[in-house]
């Protein structure tokens, strides 16, 4: 089953912003995952060629959690997450998602 993800459209604009807003100025890219591993939810911030750490909001955690319970209850199960960013030339910002879905 594929994720519908344009159903979704305004929760990944929260949390693109969210995910942006814990960076710090200097990442031009980085990426937001989130994971299920059936027990848990978790999340992080990852940039792989900047050392410089970001912090992850409350907040951030609580749209994580939204997204997979609005899933859930549409039916529709994954184990991960990716949102992709990018800085672009314009100095904004451009947003990829990725779902990976749970082996049977």
């Amino acid at each position: 089953m594929t994720i519908n993800i344009s159903r979704y459209d305004s929760l990944f604009r929260r949390l693109a912003h969210e995910a942006v807003a814990c960076v710090p100025e200097t990442w031009d890219q980085g990426r937001l995952m989130i994971s299920f591993d059936g027990a848990a939810l978790r999340y992080e911030l990852l940039n792989d060629s900047n050392l410089n750490v970001a912090v992850a909001t409350q907040q951030l955690g609580r749209l994580c959690g939204e997204l997979y319970l609005m899933t859930e209850m549409d039916g529709q199960r994954w184990s991960h997450c990716a949102l992709s960013f990018t800085r672009t030339p314009e100095d904004s910002w451009d947003f990829r998602v990725n779902f990976t879905q749970p082996e049977a």
